[in-house]
Order: structure tokens, then C-alpha cells, then sequence
């Protein structure tokens, strides 16, 4: 009875989402692209199982636009990943090249669901007027070196 019972638990902590919400970057918040940010998150839901101690999430950027329900995620190019769920926060460098947004940038907390942030504003890195659409732009194939190594 006991075994069965633990099994029936098992298989309902097996269904919950993990997706914290996020607590910051929030409407009015100015991030500069070069400048090293913040993203924190509510952690009452995976603090409150042992189960959910070791869970690691992604932060991912993307955007909203008018009269279009696509969040735009960037999930090619994770801002970070790897990080605890259970520590509320990440910081890593905005890349200097992020597209500039005004007020409708967003971030995706990723544990095994997502969980966005409010829309906020990114201002391009000083001196970069013409960021490249991607914040982490992979080389065009000719600026890749593809000769063999001897």
C-alpha cells in the first residue's frame, strides 16, 4: 500500500510545471547592451520540493510585437544557461551587439516550462549604432576558417 501510494506521488510531482515567474527585468527597466544585467525570479515553488533542488534553467531574449501573439525567443543563442533554479538569479554581459528594443523586449525563464518576463527596453552599447539582429552572431562561412589542420 505504502509503495503504491509513493508511486501515485511520484507520478503527480512527475506532472508539475516548473516555469518560476520572473520578477525582474519589469516594465520601466533600461538595459544596455555591453552592460553586465541581472534576471530574477520568485522561488517559493522549487524551494518547496527537495525534488527540484538541483533543476537548472535558460534565459533567453526575445521580443513582442503589436497584434502578434510570437514571443520572437532566441533560443539559438541562450543569454545564459546552467544556472540553479533554486538560486532566483542570474547575471551575465547583454552582448554589445543586441538589437536595441523600446519597451518591448522580453526574457523566457526556462525550467521545464517557460515563464516571461514584463516587456522592457534595451538601448544600444555606446558607440554601436548599427547592432547586428542577433545577439550572438555566428561568422559568415567566409570568415570561417574551414582548411584542415595538418
Amino acid at each position: 500500500m505504502l509503495e503504491k501510494r509513493a508511486a501515485e506521488e511520484q507520478e503527480l510531482a512527475d506532472r508539475d510545471v516548473v516555469n518560476p515567474p520572473v520578477t525582474s527585468p519589469t516594465t520601466g527597466t533600461v538595459w544596455t547592451a555591453g552592460d553586465k544585467v541581472t534576471v530574477t525570479w520568485n522561488t517559493d515553488f522549487v524551494n518547496s520540493k527537495p525534488e527540484y533542488s538541483n533543476l537548472k534553467g535558460t534565459i533567453l531574449l526575445g521580443h513582442l510585437n503589436p497584434g502578434s501573439q510570437s514571443e520572437n525567443l532566441q533560443a539559438e543563442h541562450p543569454l545564459a544557461e546552467g544556472f540553479l533554479l533554486t538560486a532566483g538569479k542570474t547575471s551575465f554581459t547583454l552582448p554589445a551587439n543586441t538589437t536595441p528594443r523600446d519597451g518591448n523586449a522580453i526574457v523566457v525563464l526556462l525550467g521545464d516550462s517557460g515563464n516571461k518576463s514584463k516587456k522592457f527596453t534595451i538601448k544600444a552599447a555606446e558607440g554601436n549604432k548599427h547592432p547586428h539582429p542577433h545577439p550572438h552572431p555566428h561568422p559568415h562561412p567566409e570568415e570561417t576558417n574551414t582548411e584542415a589542420s595538418a
